[in-house]
C-alpha cells in the first residue's frame, strides 16, 4: 500500500514538473513575443517620427521657380482666395476620422493586432505620400492659378512684364505660389481616406462575399471615404489654389501609397480568410501571444 502511494506521489510530482515546464516555456515565448512586438513597434514609431520631421522640412523649403511664358499668363491670373478647407484642419480631421473608424472596427472584431497595424499603416501612408509630393513640388516649381494675385499688389497690363514675375510682394504667400504641382491636399486626402476604404472593405468583406447580407450598405461604407477624398481634392480647383493636373497627380500619389502601405500588413481585398494579418506578419499563434501580453500589460 505504501509503495503504491509512493508511486502515485512520484507520478504526481513528475506531472507537476512537466506542467511547470510547459508554463515556463509558454511564459518565455510570451515574453519573447512581447519584446519582439515592442522592439518592432519602437522602430516603426521612430520611422514615422522621422518621416513627419522630413515632411515639415520639405514643406518649408523653397525650390525651383518655373518660367512663365507670355502666352500662358492667363493660367495664373485667378484671384487669391482662402482655402475651402485649411491644410492643418484637414490633417486633424483625417487623423480623427481614420482613428475613430479603426476603433469602431476594433470594437466589432476585437482584433487588437489588426488595429495596431491599421494605425501604423495609415500614419505611414499619409505622411510618406506628403513627403513624396513635397519633393516633387520643389523640383517642378509650377505656379498656382492665383500666382499673379499673390505676386503683385496691382497687376501689370503688359503680358510680357507680367510673365517676368518681378513680384512687389514677398514672404510665404509668394514662395507657396510656386508649389502647385502636385496638390498636397489631394495627396493627404487620398493617403488617409483611401487606406481607410481598403480597411473597411477588408473587414466588411465588401469584395469577398458575393450576394451577402447588406452588400449594398457595405459597398456604400467602402465608398464614403473615397467620395470625401474626391470632394476635398476637387475643392482645390474651386478655390483656385491648384490646376486640375495638380489635383489628379496628388490624388494618384495618395492612392498608390495608401494601397502599398495597406498591402504591407493585410491580404488582398478579395480574401475570404478570417485571419486579417498579412502572410509575412507573425503567425496567428504569435499574434495571439502578442495580443495577450499587450492586453495584460496595458491592464496592469
Amino acid at each position: 500500500m505504501s509503495q503504491t502511494i509512493i508511486v502515485i506521489w512520484q507520478v504526481l510530482i513528475i506531472e507537476m514538473f512537466r506542467q511547470c515546464n510547459q508554463i515556463v516555456s509558454k511564459l518565455n515565448s510570451y515574453v519573447a513575443a512581447w519584446k519582439q512586438a515592442h522592439r518592432s513597434l519602437e522602430i516603426e514609431l521612430l520611422l514615422r517620427i522621422g518621416i513627419f520631421v522630413l515632411f515639415i522640412i520639405t514643406d518649408n523649403l523653397n525650390g525651383h521657380k518655373q518660367i512663365i511664358q507670355p502666352e500662358e499668363v492667363w493660367l495664373y491670373k485667378y484671384p487669391n482666395s482662402p482655402s475651402i478647407i485649411d491644410f492643418h484642419t484637414l490633417q486633424v480631421l483625417s487623423a480623427m476620422s481614420t482613428f475613430c473608424v479603426i476603433w469602431a472596427i476594433y470594437l466589432y472584431n476585437r482584433n487588437l493586432y489588426s488595429s495596431i497595424n491599421a494605425v501604423l499603416g495609415v500614419s505611414l501612408s499619409m505622411y510618406l505620400s506628403l513627403v513624396i509630393t513635397n519633393l516633387i513640388k520643389l523640383v517642378v516649381g509650377r505656379p498656382r492659378p492665383d500666382f499673379f494675385d499673390r505676386c503683385y499688389k496691382e497687376l501689370p497690363e503688359d503680358p510680357k512684364v507680367l510673365s517676368q514675375a518681378n513680384c512687389d510682394r514677398s514672404g510665404d504667400l509668394v514662395s507657396q505660389g510656386y508649389k502647385s504641382f502636385p496638390s498636397g491636399h489631394s495627396t493627404l486626402a487620398f493617403g488617409g481616406m483611401a487606406y481607410l476604404s481598403f480597411y473597411i472593405a477588408l473587414n466588411l468583406k465588401v469584395f469577398s462575399q458575393i450576394n451577402s447580407q447588406h452588400s449594398s450598405l457595405r459597398l456604400i461604407a467602402f465608398l464614403v471615404p473615397l467620395v470625401v477624398a474626391t470632394l476635398v481634392a476637387a475643392s482645390r480647383t474651386s478655390d483656385y489654389h491648384h490646376h486640375w493636373q495638380d489635383v489628379l497627380a496628388g490624388s494618384f500619389i495618395g492612392l498608390m501609397v495608401a494601397y502599398m502601405c495597406f498591402r504591407q500588413n493585410f491580404p488582398p481585398l478579395t480574401t475570404k480568410r478570417m485571419d486579417l494579418s498579412h502572410p509575412l506578419s507573425p503567425l496567428p499563434e504569435q499574434q495571439g501571444s502578442q495580443l495577450s501580453v499587450i492586453e495584460s500589460h496595458s491592464s496592469i
